[in-house]
């Protein structure tokens, strides 16, 4: 069953360009870097506004070390000194000291209308919904790979069949993949 391995893959801004990350000596802004983090992590957790620079968006960069680890800017030993001064220095970044939340917390500067918090919710709502459907999809995967592994039949479903379903499962959860990626980028 070794095809049908459980793989969750990640819709982020960074992950969506990741052959960018994979040349040979990939070169990017340090500032520019910090907008793209803020972005996915506001795609990937769509309900907060701000980020915390020790939890959230270190523990993002670690999560990304594959694409992110071929940057010049982490073979330093500074790099986190480097990231809190993009931080600070970037005009399309706000921190949340200038709104009383507090130190290393940061977020995407608002580009938008009065509408924005409407389609924001809107987006939000959607997304959720897209992550609870996929979460359910992957729920009844592991299922379905359990019963194979088990060697489970009967005249309903044979190995055959089992596979078929999870094969019909991981389109499905790619698809939602998809969909919520699709809903980060809705402007």
């Amino acid at each position: 069953m070794s095809n049908h391995d459980v793989q969750f893959t990640c819709y982020c801004s960074i992950c969506k360009k990741q052959q960018y990350f994979l040349v040979p000596n990939p070169k990017i802004k340090t500032t520019r870097l910090c907008v793209l983090i803020l972005s996915s992590l506001r795609c990937l957790k769509p309900l907060n506004e701000y980020f915390q620079l020790k939890t959230d968006i270190y523990d993002f960069i670690t999560d990304h070390w594959h694409l992110l680890g071929r940057l010049k800017l982490f073979q330093q030993q500074n790099w986190k000194k480097a990231i809190l001064d993009a931080f600070n220095h970037c005009p399309q970044i706000e921190s949340g000291k200038e709104k009383s939340i507090g130190r290393g917390f940061y977020k995407l500067k608002n580009k938008y209308d009065n509408n924005a918090s409407e389609k924001v919710e809107l987006k939000t709502e959607l997304y959720q919904q897209y992550e609870e459907l996929q979460n359910i999809l992957n729920t009844n995967m592991k299922k379905l790979c359990l019963l194979y592994r088990k060697g489970f039949k009967s005249e309903l479903f044979t190995n055959n069949n089992i596979c078929s379903l999870v094969d019909a499962q991981i389109t499905q959860i790619r698809h939602i993949g998809k969909m919520k990626l699709s809903i980060c980028n809705l402007d």
